[in-house]
């Protein structure tokens, strides 16, 4: 009998070791810089496979960096694919960029890439689906980026004292947010992002049929949305003087250009002392898209920003003119 049960105790074991262990499986919070691997692409560029930690511990924000190797503080340029997409979009031109001397990195947004789900989020009125997914991306992708922001200076190769926030479409609209809400971010470039979000999720001019639009979303979208416009006067304020960069299609389909032109037409005045710091690209030939003119003028704005004549947080190149709060906000 001893050695029937013994013979029984040593094919359970075998048998739990074939079962899916729970406790092997657990998530532990990401609170350093993980690099996964990294290859050497031409032009001596290296891109490494690299884990952040997020505005989520739970939730590392997966990225690919391109920079030059044993190049030390490095511009950083933080860049934001569009809704569907992920960090491989546009690799070419971060290449191209780290060949000039930054540090790109290229990150999955909330909900995207490595950090996918597939859920319909039950119960979304059929007018929201896009909305409500798209602006919870925005918001913590956003929140991701103050998180990474946080880490740079713990690796040699990035300046944190230098960096700019890039996106296209969601990713656009996400560094309007990071604009107004993030003082440690020095240069700003959306393209064919959104700067009025309720002219953005309605589809509609501001205006009676715009508001009752808004009348029928529910209370928390509402809520989301209110949170992340750009276009209020106490926000406008709070991003200068960031170096903003706005680089749109005339023939968007997506977003109005008229909401970008106005936005455009409040903010000049508010970079009297700072003209060089902002500006509006149209490119009449373009919709949704990007562009080779897009690109050529948004490298070109990198280059001078943080680089020909940075904009140093340290050293107090941030600070406002008179009558904003940037002034509470950034040293």
């Amino acid at each position: 009998m001893k050695n029937k049960a013994s013979f029984q105790l040593g094919v359970l074991i075998v048998l739990l070791g074939f079962l899916p262990n729970r406790f092997a499986s657990a998530q532990e919070p990401t609170t350093a810089i993980q690099v996964k691997s990294s290859d050497l692409q031409k032009n001596d560029v290296l891109r490494e496979t690299v884990l952040f930690p997020g505005w989520d511990p739970y939730e590392p924000v997966s990225a690919f960096v391109y920079r030059k190797p044993k190049a030390e503080r490095l511009p950083v340029v933080i860049f934001i694919h569009g809704m569907g997409s992920n960090k491989s979009w546009l690799a070419d031109w971060h290449r191209e960029l780290a060949e000039r001397g930054f540090a790109v990195i290229a990150i999955d947004a909330h909900l995207s890439g490595d950090r996918a789900i597939a859920t319909p989020i039950g119960g979304i009125k059929g007018e929201q689906y896009w909305v409500w997914p798209h602006q919870t991306a925005v918001n913590h992708t956003a929140n991701d980026v103050s998180k990474i922001l946080d880490l740079l200076p713990t690796r040699p190769e990035f300046d944190p004292a230098r960096v700019a926030v890039s996106g296209f479409s969601m990713g656009g609209a996400t560094t309007m947010v990071l604009a107004w809400r993030e003082p440690r971010i020095s240069t700003v470039v959306s393209v064919c992002g959104c700067v009025d979000f309720w002219w953005d999720v309605t589809k509609i001019e501001p205006g009676p049929e715009q508001r009752a639009r808004i009348a029928t979303f529910s209370p928390r979208l509402k809520q989301l949305t209110g949170s992340l416009d750009s276009n209020t006067p106490a926000r406008m304020d709070a991003t200068v003087p960031k170096a903003v960069l706005l680089v749109n299609g005339t023939k968007d389909d997506s977003i109005d250009i008229r909401s970008i032109r106005e936005y455009a037409k409040q903010m000049r005045p508010r970079y009297t002392r700072f003209a060089d710091r902002f500006d509006f690209f149209e490119d009449e030939a373009a919709g949704h898209e990007f562009t080779e003119a897009m690109k050529s003028k948004m490298t070109q704005w990198l280059d001078r920003h943080m680089v020909r004549e940075p904009i140093r947080v340290e050293r107090g190149d941030m600070k406002s003119p008179p009558n904003t709060n940037v002034s509470k906000r950034v040293s």
